[in-house]
């Protein structure tokens, strides 16, 4: 046998050599085959899980803009309240003044009633008086 010439048994270690790789290949094949599905598997349940998220965002967007504008609302009835409230408070104030003005002007007049009374009590008793102590007839004689 020539040196040159591969003997049959490094032929026979070649091709088993051979075999076993073709085997690990093939098993490895398997392999990222069934992660190539698991990894479409994934990515199907991402893709789900993202269109979810979207639908949430979006409903939360809604709820935040549905939200603002019934803040914007509530702020616009507080403003109308509260304009309403000062026009109410304005009214008070103008009605309390009114009757302070009323009460001052009612107080003036009882006491223009209470001096007219006193001076008309007054007159009953100078009248009485007269009538008790001065001499009717002596009024008479001066008056035929």
């Amino acid at each position: 046998m020539d040196n040159n010439q591969p003997n049959i048994q490094d032929i026979r270690l070649d091709v088993e050599l051979l075999k076993k790789d073709v085997t690990q290949s093939h098993y490895f094949t398997e392999k990222l085959t069934d992660s190539i599905e698991k990894i479409k598997d994934i990515n199907a349940n991402l893709v789900k899980m993202i269109t979810l998220h979207e639908q949430k965002h979006e409903q939360h967007e809604n709820s935040d803009k549905e939200l603002k504008q019934q803040l914007r609302e509530l702020h616009n009835r507080l403003d109308q309240l509260e304009d309403h409230m000062e026009r109410k408070i304005d009214v008070l104030r103008e009605d309390i003044k009114n009757t302070k003005s009323e009460k001052k002007n009612f107080v003036e007049s009882m006491k223009e009633i209470d001096k007219y009374k006193w001076m008309i009590i007054g007159g009953a008793f100078a009248v009485t008086w007269v009538i008790n102590n001065v001499n009717l007839g002596a009024l008479q004689a001066l008056f035929k």
